[in-house]
């Protein structure tokens, strides 16, 4: 089976844009499985070796079709896909953070983590900075300035 241009252009821009961090809410992964009828949590199936089904046992995605793969392989993948997803769609809202650095010369960057470690090792990789160049990491409450 073929990939068709808009599916293939597709694929690229999610490659593209996966390749850099970038944190999303929990109610933004359910919302966008909930698009395509799937309905999570996703499980395995108890019958089939690296099938995953959604919340009603319907069919989502079979890993290793061709079966190329020893089934413990097959479903080694199969699991820690389930966990991943799982966890993603269940994990507490994000909060608003604003790094602020030791260097004046930098700007204070706001994002999206799940609390301020997270935040300051997420901003750590993103900038390619060492942790001690983040002078502190506070929340965002107020509601104009985010």
């Amino acid at each position: 089976m073929s990939i068709g241009t808009l599916h293939h252009a597709a694929i690229e821009a999610f490659n593209t844009a996966s390749a850099t961090v970038q944190p999303i809410s929990h109610r933004t992964i359910c919302t966008a499985f909930l698009d395509q009828n799937v309905e999570l949590p996703l499980r395995l199936s108890e019958t089939d070796i690296g099938v995953v089904l959604d919340r009603h046992g319907c069919d989502v995605f079979t890993v290793d079709v061709n079966n190329e793969r020893p089934d413990e392989e097959a479903l080694a993948i199969a699991l820690f896909i389930v966990e991943r997803v799982n966890e993603a769609a269940l994990m507490p809202d994000l909060l608003p953070f604003r790094i602020h650095f030791e260097d004046p010369e930098i700007a204070p960057l706001d994002l999206d983590a799940s609390d301020a470690d997270y935040a300051r090792q997420l901003d750590a990789t993103l900038r390619g900075v060492p942790a001690g160049a983040i002078r502190k990491v506070k929340i965002i409450k107020d509601e104009s300035r985010r």
